[in-house]
């Protein structure tokens, strides 16, 4: 069974933050594992976030170079954020298992 949460508004300063934000709005306890790859919106809603990401960092980390902030967020979300292969747009699904 999947279950589907809109995606979330982030509001956390800091990188790190905000993904455990967008986790504990979509209803994780912030104690059970993720298991990204089993938390999903689409393609284009994933492109989105990471570009909303990127600006966001780019105007916390000043003195760093817009490819440093660009590699730093795309890899941190890459690895530890949904996956890009929903198929319901402006909702994440939460597919059985994506916490345990």
């Amino acid at each position: 069974m999947i279950k589907t949460a809109p995606i979330p508004a982030l509001t956390a300063k800091e990188p790190a933050d905000r993904l455990e934000e967008f986790y504990r709005k979509i209803g994780w306890d912030g104690e059970m594992t993720v298991d990204p790859s089993k938390v999903k919106v689409t393609g284009d809603d994933y492109q989105r976030i990471l570009e909303v990401e990127r600006e966001h960092a780019r105007k916390i980390y000043t003195k760093l170079s817009s490819s440093d902030i660009a590699c730093g967020i795309n890899i941190f979300w890459c690895n530890s954020g949904p996956s890009g292969s929903g198929k319901t747009p402006g909702m994440v699904e939460l597919h059985a298992g994506w916490v345990f």
